[in-house]
């Protein structure tokens, strides 16, 4: 947390909004991972695990800092044109 009690991204320093993430049930492909790994406070998904139950919601609050949001999003967007182009 920072001096004024708000919590911070520690990669970019930004102060964390709140948001809606979306949740993402299974094991997440490699560029998901690599994403949370550079982008940990990206907001988009929250990793549910592998198991579906019922009770967990489509989407959940979550803490999100806007440069990791805009950066993850960048990086994913670009990944998912490879795999397109991969076919």
């Amino acid at each position: 947390m920072s001096q004024n009690n708000r919590p911070k991204c520690h990669v970019h320093g930004d102060e964390l909004k709140k948001g809606i993430a979306k949740s993402l049930m299974g094991y997440p492909v490699d560029e998901i991972l690599q994403m949370d790994t550079n982008f940990p406070f990206n907001g988009i998904y929250e990793l549910q695990g592998c198991l579906p139950r019922l009770d967990r919601p489509d989407a959940v609050k979550k803490r999100y800092c806007p440069s990791c949001k805009k950066l993850a999003n960048e990086y994913i967007k670009s990944h998912m044109n490879k795999r397109e182009l991969e076919g």
